[in-house]
Formats: C-alpha cells, sequence, structure tokens
C-alpha cells in the first residue's frame, strides 16, 4: 500500500509538471536601417541577436535585417510603429513626436561622463526618453551612442557667434527640431539641403559646410572638401535602441529581461567603442588636414548661455513643463 502511495504521488507530480506552460519560442525582426553589415552598427545588431538568443536559451530567434532591406529608415520606423518590425536601432526621428527631438536640445551634456550617468539604466534621460517613447508605443531599451558634434566648414570658419554672423557662414543642417533654431542662435545661416546631396552643395559653394555631426562624419564623407571642424559640442549624438511596445508587453519577464539585459550590454561596450572611436576619428581628421579647432571656454558659455535662453523655452513648449522639469534639474 505505501509504495502505491509513493508512485502515485509521484505520478501527480509528473502531471502537475508536464501542465506547466512551457515558454514558447518567439521570432522577432530586428533592423538598424543606417547599418550596412560589416559596419561598426552592423556589428553591434549582430550582437545585440547574438546575446538574446544566449540570454533566452534560443527561446528567442531573431532575424536581422540591415540598410535598405526593409525600405528607407523612414519606412523601417513607420514599420517598427506598426509592429511589423520588433526591434530597431536608429536615430531619434520626430516622425510621431516632436517630442523625440529632444536629445537634439543644446547643451545638455557637458562631457562624456555626463552622458553615461544621463543614460545609465536609471539615469534621469533614460526616465525621459522612456515616457517619451511609451506615448508611441514603443519601448525605450538603451541609448546607441555616437558622438559629440560640431561645425565643419571649408574657406572660413567661427568659434564664436559674431564671427560666424560677421562672415555669414551657411551650414548644411538636418531637418530635426530644434537643429536650425540652434544655429541659427549660435550665428549661423543654415540651408535646407538633404544628406544626399550636402556634398554636392558644399563642392559649388551653396553651403559653407555642414553642422552637429560628429568628426566621424566629417572625416568619412566630406575630408576631401572640408578644411575645419569647430569643435563646439552644442549636441550629443546618438542613436536609440527600441522595442514595439505591445510586443514587449506579450513577452515573458524572462524574454524581456533577456533582451533589456542584451540591450544594455551592447549600449555599455558602444560607449566604451564610440568614446575611442571619435578621439581615433579626431586624429585621421587631422593628419589629413583638416585644422581641429576647440572654442575657448568663454567663447562655450556664451553659445551656452544664448542657447539656452533661446532654444530651451522652444523646447519646453514641444516637450511640456514636466519633461523641461527634468532636463533644468539635471542639465549643467
Amino acid at each position: 500500500m505505501r509504495r502505491f502511495l509513493v508512485l502515485m504521488s509521484l505520478l501527480v507530480c509528473l502531471l502537475v509538471w508536464s501542465a506547466q506552460p512551457a515558454l514558447a519560442q518567439v521570432r522577432l525582426r530586428l533592423s538598424c536601417p543606417v547599418a550596412t553589415k560589416g559596419s561598426f552598427m552592423g556589428d553591434s545588431i549582430e550582437l545585440w541577436k547574438k546575446l538574446i538568443e544566449e540570454k533566452s536559451n534560443g527561446g528567442i530567434q531573431i532575424s536581422l535585417h540591415y540598410a535598405g532591406e526593409l525600405g528607407s529608415e523612414g519606412e523601417t520606423f513607420d514599420q517598427h510603429y506598426r509592429g511589423t518590425v520588433h526591434l530597431l536601432v536608429t536615430y531619434s526621428t520626430t516622425r510621431y513626436s516632436e517630442k523625440l527631438g529632444l536629445l537634439s536640445t543644446p547643451f545638455l551634456f557637458e562631457d562624456w561622463a555626463d552622458v553615461k550617468a544621463a543614460f545609465s539604466p536609471d539615469g534621469w534621460m533614460t526616465n525621459v526618453y522612456g515616457q517619451i517613447y511609451e506615448e508611441v508605443g514603443l519601448k525605450f531599451l538603451a541609448p546607441y551612442p555616437a558622438a559629440f558634434g560640431g561645425v565643419d566648414t571649408r574657406g572660413k570658419f567661427a568659434t564664436n557667434i559674431a564671427s560666424a554672423r560677421e562672415q555669414g557662414i551657411k551650414v548644411r543642417c538636418a531637418a530635426i527640431f530644434p537643429l536650425a533654431e540652434t544655429m541659427q542662435a549660435l550665428g549661423y545661416q543654415v540651408i535646407p539641403v538633404d544628406w544626399n546631396e550636402t556634398y554636392t552643395a558644399i563642392q559649388t559653394g551653396l553651403v559653407d559646410g555642414s553642422s552637429n555631426n560628429p568628426i566621424f562624419w566629417t572625416y568619412d564623407t566630406f575630408r576631401d572638401l572640408l578644411e575645419y571642424f569647430v569643435d563646439t559640442s552644442h549636441v550629443f549624438s546618438s542613436a536609440d535602441l527600441t522595442m514595439h511596445l505591445e510586443t514587449w508587453n506579450k513577452l515573458s519577464p524572462e524574454h524581456q529581461k533577456a533582451i533589456l539585459d542584451s540591450a544594455l550590454e551592447v549600449a555599455a561596450k558602444q560607449f566604451e567603442d564610440a568614446e575611442k572611436l571619435d578621439l581615433h576619428y579626431r586624429q585621421l581628421s587631422i593628419d589629413h588636414g583638416i585644422k581641429y579647432i576647440k572654442p575657448s571656454p568663454e567663447e562655450i558659455a556664451e553659445m551656452k548661455k544664448v542657447s539656452r535662453e533661446q532654444i530651451w523655452p522652444l523646447v519646453e513648449k514641444v516637450v511640456g513643463p514636466e519633461l523641461m522639469k527634468l532636463i533644468y534639474d539635471n542639465a549643467k
């Protein structure tokens, strides 16, 4: 009898265990519409895929899509918004919310340490971006930092507002709020030019250069045209690792953790690599003959003062007083 009861107990335990729902395998699409295979961003999304699959013990399978495979950057973001692309690595777009241009607010950060603190898992900018992305149905997972941006030109350059205004320096500027407004406040004339037409615009003299770009783009794209890079560091360039929110909410806690932990690992590696890469391309630019120029602390202080007086109130009208308060409380 006792043996019978033991066997029955084992049978019941087996039935209970077998009735537990197993984690179904999840298939997700990951895209980086600005990354080609073999580029540093291409390597990063391959790493993200690898980490997710490893940390989920194969419970999540990822299909990768590089630049152009799913359409343009805007078209790919549309698919992400609709949930047919589940994971995305791309630069913030104001396509569905002007608030996503918040990272383009001038003089949010002073240095790399400042950026790393703001974008730590519980950092103030992580909380801000988390709120904004959630409003448009997306989950902000981690940043993908590039570098601080400056102004690159040929023929003439300026290290202060008065000089830029007096020389009438014309620069190309991306159509993202408030980048154009910032460059105008800093004394430049802003000319609307598509990115793929910028080289020709510089070549023909339509513009004297470009603006807001890290020195990587100066060297990689315009090194045979441009002569100066003025490191104003007025804006920080960073892409985002995001996920379709509804898809995220349907995942098990274990799968959510695998995706988030993997994103944070990719971000941490990119922070380390990006800072080194920025210094590397600075030296390459100097070696190529581009003059690297850093404005004086007094000139930077003036740019910061004017930007915060003229541009920050415009940003507040877009993002609202609650989010803007976080900026005022945290930006140095």
